[in-house]
């Protein structure tokens, strides 16, 4: 045996780094602690001497043992092409679209593995389904909408289902598909009970955020965080209770499988115990006490404003995304400016929406069926689909070729181990029910942008800051 590591893990210093999705029960476990004699070792292999030749300790036994330490003539490698990837036997995973990605005796990914112990998982935010109207405001509920899918069913479910007054926030990009406009624009004719207002950044904030942006995630995606700097005035001043989020439901699981969100986020009880404890501090502060989904405001609020919640000590959050939209926010001074003395005013006032997530699939008989969903919109709220066949996932965006290329080649070249989200996305929506495995299929390999090649639409994203 001439030893090597197996394709994916990486050394660094005392820590093996494994850059895929492991199969059950290691799928949250990429990371293993090793002695200084074990990486000294492990970075004496040369790829020529056997074994034999090297001393060896009781990890590198079980490194070999747990084939994480292979021969060299059994290391994998990466599919060059989707056509020559192996995919998962019930979803749409496979190993080009997640290099690294191990799959179990059955042919079953990890997503499809540990799905039947995480479905009852809903969100890191409080889930409410039904709101009742608030006498206090002009408004019952306000929501981030772009014309897309998911945020037009949010607009009809709270509109035509639950009849509330709702406000809906438009963040207004360059990037803004012709189908999703021309979804708005209907939007706004037949929903008379809702108010509408849209604005952009300055045409210099814009170029200064979307420069650096590319500059640390080579994409320009921050959707839909400007958005809070933007509206969070008009959240205050019209006294909104509610900030209503409506994520396709596979979304708040991929934040798991990404390990953004530790599990124990997603349980209620925790949940409970940490709001408990952070008004416990706040009134210690001589502060208001807040209520559930106050708090995840404010916290978000604090991240994206300063880089790190108020009551965090550390320097930093682990959350890369978060941490990189906060340093490209930065760059945009009197814009980021105003929004931090407004976050510091919140906090000490309680004038914020509580943030809350409706669970699509709880509210609907049959789930959050994509065709369905799609047939529903169609009729009932005048919205327009792409012109391009087989798009589920992304429908209010041109550039979202361009992030899915940006994350797929991160991590295919181990230089973030953040997996790209559609990947994940789109098995999860496969277990959860809302798209075919086939369906799924066809929509990574024509419409997504995981490829070696940059998406046409880099051009339209590239022109944003140039």
């Amino acid at each position: 045996m001439i030893p090597v590591l197996e394709n994916r893990w990486l050394l660094n210093d005392t820590v093996l780094k494994y850059y895929g999705l492991r199969k059950k029960p290691y799928t949250f476990k990429n990371t293993i602690k090793i002695s200084v004699s074990t990486s000294n070792i492990i970075k004496s292999f040369d790829g020529i001497k056997d074994m034999s030749e090297y001393r060896t300790n009781y990890q590198i036994k079980k490194l070999i043992r747990d084939k994480i330490i292979i021969d060299i003539h059994s290391k994998k490698s990466v599919p060059e092409t989707i056509d020559s990837a192996v995919f998962c036997t019930n979803c749409c995973s496979n190993d080009y679209i997640i290099p690294g990605l191990e799959l179990n005796n059955e042919g079953l990914c990890p997503v499809c593995a540990n799905m039947s112990s995480l479905k009852k998982l809903k969100d890191v935010l409080p889930v409410v389904n039904t709101i009742s109207h608030n006498d206090a405001s002009v408004f019952d509920v306000a929501l981030f909408y772009t014309g897309g899918k998911d945020s037009t069913f949010l607009l009809y479910y709270l509109t035509q289902v639950l009849r509330l007054k709702v406000l809906a926030l438009t963040w207004h990009t360059p990037f803004m598909s012709s189908n999703s406009i021309t979804s708005m624009k209907n939007a706004q004719r037949i929903f008379t009970n809702t108010n509408f207002i849209s604005k952009k950044l300055t045409s210099d904030d814009q170029k200064a955020i979307y420069k650096k942006s590319y500059e640390l995630m080579k994409n320009t995606c921050i959707c839909p965080f400007a958005a809070y700097p933007l509206f969070i005035d008009d959240l205050r001043n019209f006294n909104v209770k509610y900030l209503v989020l409506g994520n396709e439901p596979a979304q708040p699981i991929n934040l798991l499988f990404n390990r953004l969100s530790p599990k124990i986020l997603y349980n209620p009880i925790f949940q409970t115990i940490y709001r408990t404890l952070y008004n416990i501090i706040r009134i210690f502060r001589g502060k208001k006490k807040l209520i559930k989904g106050q708090i995840e405001m404010l916290l978000l609020l604090e991240t994206l404003a300063f880089g790190k919640p108020d009551y965090i000590k550390t320097n930093t959050i682990r959350n890369p995304l978060i941490r990189n939209i906060h340093e490209s926010l930065k760059q945009a001074e009197i814009f980021m400016g105003k929004f931090q003395q407004t976050v510091k005013q919140s906090s000490i006032d309680g004038n914020i929406p509580a943030l809350i997530h409706i669970d699509f699939n709880e509210i609907l008989p049959d789930g959050y069926v994509w065709k369905d969903i799609k047939t529903l919109l169609k009729e009932k709220a005048g919205w327009n689909d792409s012109s391009k066949e087989n798009i589920s996932l992304h429908t209010s965006c041109q550039i979202e070729k361009c992030k899915e290329f940006s994350q797929y080649q991160s991590f295919k070249d181990m230089n973030s181990d953040i997996i790209p989200f559609s990947a994940l996305e789109l098995s999860i929506a496969v277990n959860l029910g809302s798209l075919t495995r086939e369906d799924a299929i066809r929509e990574i390999k024509f419409n997504s942008g995981f490829s070696d090649t940059a998406p046409a639409e880099t051009e339209i994203m590239k022109n944003a800051f140039m």
